[in-house]
């Protein structure tokens, strides 16, 4: 019995040292440069490699503070701009196209029920 606990405590000790090693080496969840779906550029970052219409929630450490965001995904590569050169980035979920928005019904011509169309504004005079 003694020997399961101190296994167990082995097992959950050495998971918190992974996690803390993963997270000060700037190890994400999502990938981004490490894996090639992000390239550098001077004020932002280009995110390739998923297809047209994707919508990817990104996170970048921009001159010491983290920006976040949704880019969406207009092709082979799309720059997403963050304002100066990001030293780190997550993409985090990729989700689909955002949905269309819906439009509204036409208003009615006029308050009459005898459903002829509006002829135009009366005389002021």
């Amino acid at each position: 019995m003694g020997v399961a606990i101190v296994a167990v405590a082995a097992l959950v000790g050495a998971g918190i040292l992974w996690m803390i090693i993963r997270q000060s080496r700037g190890g994400n969840d999502g990938g981004g440069l490490e894996d090639g779906r992000a390239r550098v550029a001077a004020d932002g970052f280009f995110v390739r490699a998923f297809p047209a219409g994707s919508r990817v929630h990104w996170r970048a450490l921009v001159n010491g503070t983290w920006r976040t965001g949704v880019a969406e995904i207009a092709g082979g590569e799309t720059f997403v701009y963050t304002g100066g050169t990001p030293s780190e980035i997550e993409l985090k979920s990729i989700g689909g196209a955002a949905p269309a928005p819906v439009s509204a019904p036409a208003p009615s011509s006029s308050n009459d029920d005898d459903g002829s169309a509006f002829a135009g504004f009366p005389s002021a005079y």
